[in-house]
Order: structure tokens, then sequence, then C-alpha cells
């Protein structure tokens, strides 16, 4: 998943939603799922929605990843393996943010993680921020990746300004700062244009090669 710096709006309310009975909602992304798959590759679906549901995980991020994977054509194999790969990711997400975290977090985190973030820069972030959601700030080290700069510098200057109470709208213009010379100066040449995609073995469409990555100002699921 990527985000940019466009998701700074859109998060509030989202404790409204816990209104909803997780009951509609498990039945309502089972639905989507049985519409869209085969009995077979729906049955290997729900096994994994129901595997994370026990854990405690978000399933959207999953029926989201799944959906995905239909309108790319991908094969029943691949999707219940990209899916499956995404489960372990965000409970990865969820351990290294302390083992608590909302949907977005999770999400956020593991595009993070992915992008090559430090599993300490999410502890470290939620720390800093013990009472507020980290979303935008792993969103916006992930883009620094995305946009060339080092894992250790991108962390390192989210951490900085995170401790310094820099707002979200304010860290979500950092990826625009990168012709900087001082953050220029952090860009590894061969890095640059290096997307989560392309490091991960279980993306929809196989491995893909490195390229350029257009700046965008949508969210990347999963």
């Amino acid at each position: 998943m990527r985000y940019t710096g466009a998701i700074v709006l859109g998060l509030a309310g989202v404790l409204g939603h816990a209104v909803v009975p997780l009951r509609v909602d498990a039945q309502a992304s089972d639905d989507r799922l049985r519409g869209a798959f085969d009995p077979p590759t729906y049955a290997s679906l729900h096994a994994v929605l129901d595997s994370a549901r026990a854990a405690g995980l978000p399933a959207e991020p999953l029926v989201d990843k799944a959906l995905e994977g239909a309108a790319k054509h991908a094969s029943s194999e691949r999707i219940v393996a990209v899916v499956r790969d995404l489960s372990a990711r965000l409970a990865g997400a969820r351990d290294a943010l302390g083992g608590y975290g909302t949907a977005d977090e999770l999400s956020a985190g593991t595009a993070a993680l992915r992008a090559g973030i430090a599993p300490n820069t999410l502890a470290d972030l939620r720390r800093l921020r013990h009472n507020e959601q980290v979303t935008i700030p792993l969103a916006v080290a992930a883009e620094l990746v995305a946009r060339g700069v080092r894992p250790d510098s991108a962390s390192a200057q989210v951490l900085r300004l995170a401790a310094a109470g820099v707002r979200d709208v304010e860290l979500a213009a950092l990826p625009h700062s990168i012709a900087s010379p001082s953050v220029a100066s952090s860009v590894s040449p061969s890095v640059v244009g290096a997307g989560e995609e392309a490091a991960s073995p279980t993306a929809l469409n196989g491995p893909k090669a490195r390229g350029v990555i257009p700046a965008g100002t949508t969210k990347q699921k999963p």
C-alpha cells in the first residue's frame, strides 16, 4: 500500500464507525468475495480472513487486495498467496507498533516496512505519538523511500519532525521537498523509483523491474 500526502484529510470520523456491528462488516466482506471468486478460491480466502479476524487484524485490506487481484485477472493461487502474505505483514506491523493499531495505521505500517523502514522506527513513532495516530508519518516515510530517499534517512527525517511536534498536514509536504539540497543529498541513485511492489515476491502481477514511480495523489491498495 502506498500513501501520498493527499490522505492527510479523510481520517476524521474513524472512531465513529465503531458502532457498526463487526458481524455486519464481516458478512459484507464475505459477500464481496463470494461474488468475485469461484467456490474453491473463496473458501481459501475466507480461511485467511477468518484467521486474521481471530488474530484481531483488520480484514478489509485483505478483501481489497483480493478484489484488486481479481480486477487484474491474477491467478487464484497468486491472489490467495498475496492475501496470506499481506495478513502476515499486517501482523508484523502491529507488533512493531506496540501490539495495536487502527486499520489505517497497520496498512501504513505494512507499506513502511515493505519500503525498508526499520521496525524500531515504527516503535519510536508510536512512543512519540502515544495518543495520536501514526498513519501519516508512516505513509510519508514510505513515500520518501519511493521517491529515492534511503530508508534510514527517511526514518530520521520523519522521526525528527514528529519529535518536534510537526502536524500531519506539514509532514505530508515533506516528500515534495526532496529536490532541495538538504534532502537530495540523502537520495541514493540506485534506489530512485524503487517502489514497494517491485520488492515484493508476491505482488499480484509478479516481480517487477525497478523503474520510475510517477508521483500521485491516490492510495494504492493494498
